[in-house]
């Protein structure tokens, strides 16, 4: 349960709107009329920015996401490993610091759209 993990009031928020599905992207914004601009991905400007190509399938993501399970092998658990990216979106991993630094990553990604 992701409220273990923190008692951040705004990474327990963002990770519930995350995985409800309440939080918005461009793509949203767009269909909305509130963004006026292109539903395109902000940074690869390839993809339409839905929230699944932000946190699993946009490029600048996945090397931010290299970077973290890189970090994670090192000082944390050596045999860490999330090909499929649940651990990363769900933070169910049996260790809190990993889940901690999941939702902290996520929420990071999020400033970057």
């Amino acid at each position: 349960l992701f409220f273990l993990v923190s008692k951040n009031f705004k990474l327990i928020q963002f990770q519930y709107k995350l995985l409800m599905r309440i939080t918005t992207c461009r793509y949203m914004r767009h269909k909305m009329k509130i963004v006026t601009d292109t539903p395109m991905c902000s940074l690869c400007n390839t993809y339409l920015e839905t929230i699944p190509h932000i946190y699993l399938h946009c490029i600048h993501t996945n090397s931010f996401i290299t970077i973290l399970e890189d970090f994670i092998k090192r000082k944390i658990d050596r045999n860490y490993e999330d090909p499929t990216k649940i651990n990363f979106i769900v933070c169910n991993h049996t260790s809190q610091i990993i889940n901690y630094f999941n939702i902290v990553a996520k929420w990071y990604i999020s400033k970057k759209f």
